[in-house]
């Protein structure tokens, strides 16, 4: 049986250069990617043994209301399913504990990956089955 190795996990906080990184990624998939300027300041890149692996956007409310919407949840599709899973789970608690930190009471947000979807039920986000869909307006 092979030893399992220790991997270097890190999260940082988006900036310019890794939105393009993330960027490239949501357009492989063939989503259009929110422009940096209109991005929050808050999210998470996760890095496993210094690659980008996950990211994710957290808009936080003014503080009166308690709701912060996540958004642009994506994996490195060059990533392994092993690999993206982990990232994905320590991608999750920091954006909860930003929103924690934040005094939301909920997060809201979207994932059209099915996989990320799965695995964001087993971490205990809730899921919607309700069929909408999502718009946007570019000003």
């Amino acid at each position: 049986m092979a030893t399992p190795t220790a991997m270097n996990i890190e999260i940082k906080l988006p900036d310019r250069e890794l939105y393009e990184t993330c960027r490239g990624w949501i357009e492989q998939q063939g989503q259009q990617a929110i422009p940096y300027a209109a991005l929050p300041p808050q999210g998470a890149v996760v890095f496993i043994d210094g690659t980008p692996i996950c990211c994710g956007w957290l808009y936080i409310t003014d503080g009166t209301c308690g709701v912060a919407m996540l958004h642009n949840v994506i994996a490195n599709p060059a990533a392994t399913p092993a690999i993206k899973a982990i990232a994905i789970k320590h991608g999750f608690r920091f954006i909860k504990q930003l929103g924690s930190l934040n005094c939301c009471t909920i997060i809201l947000g979207s994932i059209a990956d099915n996989k990320l979807l799965k695995l964001a039920r087993r971490l205990g986000w809730n899921a919607e089955t309700s069929q909408t869909t999502n718009v946007s307006l570019t000003l």
